[in-house]
């Protein structure tokens, strides 16, 4: 079963979803829309909607016109799988033809990565390699940037507003540590009002992400208020933006994973309140061949405005590799005395392509095929343009001499 269909037939059975909390679809017209989507086989639910308030099928047309009277339309994902990005993009576009003004705020870019952001998708002043560096993407979020590459070119051609969403990663570790009150004055001053008397979020998150039991006895208190952090901060971002001087008829589609998304007490609950705004939801939930669906406990359970089916992610595929451990960014000499920045190599794996090549722990990896590496996101961006089997030129410093090699690339541990 997906993960998160199984959450909402879990939450089911606590009351935080459905009749108790009045979010969910009515009784009436769930039968038929029941029948209609049990007659559909899994491998053929990809790109069908579900209007849970009304209930019905619906198409994408449809979905976007209802969708019309809500100022913020939030989008969820889970982050590893295209479908997901790809309806996000598709949304977007909707909206934009609908609107015309339209900006896009995305969980995976910080709040103050506004000036980077911008420059990319809104003046179109930086190519991606650069924006990438800028926004130290890899540092930051993790996941293969050709997930969200669709919607950040869609965002650039049409030359709309990116709003960096995320609270900085420190200061939400920080609180899951040791809970709000281990925040020192500066970092309460940098963080909106956080609301966490919501039990049924609370009971929502403990049992979707859960495991924090084990860790001490306030370990999952801290847990929850990082959450909670993590949600009204996302919510304050967006909010800002569009109470600005001239944002003031501005719609935006929020993307963020489903768990920031679901049954609305997240971000969009906590958006609406801090905007006065509309605020609708969208969530992708990802079907197996073989799943059993339960359609009469996720139409009354009230995740979303609208669920939409897609299918599974695509198996992960191998990525190319080096092998290596990647340290920080380093300046070194070379022979002529030229300062030259690059990343230094921590380690090196055994028979990894870093080790046949002739690579050692301790060399400084100045450029890979066609990049200049400053930065370990460089080398992360530089390895997706390359697949496995590739051969690739790497020029490094060792004791101030330039070393060559040529490296054949192959699937090893993520750097």
């Amino acid at each position: 079963m997906s993960r998160c269909l199984a959450v909402v037939l879990v939450l089911i059975g606590l009351t935080v979803v459905g009749c108790a909390s009045g979010r969910g679809g009515s009784e009436r017209g769930i039968e038929p829309t029941v029948a209609r989507l049990g007659s559909i086989p899994n491998e053929k639910l990809a790109g069908v909607i579900v209007d849970l308030a009304a209930p019905q099928v619906v198409d994408f047309a449809t979905m976007i016109q209802r969708l019309s009277d809500a100022r913020v339309v939030c989008v969820g994902e889970a982050h590893d799988n295209l479908e997901h990005h790809l309806l996000q993009r598709d949304v977007i576009e909707a909206l934009l033809k609908q609107r015309g003004q339209l900006a896009v705020g995305m969980e995976m870019f910080q709040n103050h990565q506004g000036e980077p952001l911008d420059a990319y998708t809104l003046r179109g002043e930086t190519d991606e390699k650069t924006f990438v560096r800028n926004v130290d993407y890899y540092g930051t979020w993790g996941f293969s940037y050709s997930l969200y590459r669709p919607i950040l070119d869609a965002a650039r051609a049409a030359k709309l507003p990116v709003v960096g969403l995320n609270v900085k990663r420190e200061i939400v570790r920080k609180v899951a540590r040791g809970g709000l009150k281990s925040l020192s004055t500066e970092e309460c001053a940098a963080i909106p009002e956080v609301d966490t008397g919501n039990a049924e979020h609370k009971e929502y998150v403990l049992k979707r992400f859960g495991g924090h039991e084990g860790r001490g006895p306030m370990s999952a208190e801290f847990f929850y208020e990082a959450q909670c952090l993590w949600d009204e901060y996302m919510a304050e971002s967006a909010a800002a933006f569009l109470r600005k001087p001239g944002n003031e008829k501005s719609n935006m589609v929020v993307v963020a994973g489903n768990g920031h998304i679901e049954y609305k007490f997240n971000i969009p609950d906590r958006l609406a309140k801090r905007s006065g705004l509309a605020v609708k939801t969208v969530v992708a939930i990802h079907v197996e061949k073989d799943e059993k669906l339960d359609f009469t406990e996720l139409l009354k359970s009230g995740i979303a405005d609208f669920v939409v089916f897609t299918g599974p992610p695509a198996a992960a595929e191998e990525r190319p590799m080096l092998g290596v451990g990647l340290g920080e960014a380093k300046e070194a000499a070379d022979a002529s005395g030229a300062k030259v920045t690059g990343v230094s190599l921590e380690s090196v794996m055994p028979d990894s392509p870093a080790a046949e090549a002739g690579l050692k722990s301790g060399d400084v990896i100045v450029r890979l095929a066609d990049t200049e590496i400053t930065s370990a996101t460089d080398v992360r961006y530089a390895l997706e343009g390359h697949k496995i089997g590739d051969t690739v030129e790497v020029t490094a410093l060792r004791d101030g001499q330039r070393v060559e090699v040529m490296v054949a690339l192959k699937a090893m541990k993520q750097e």
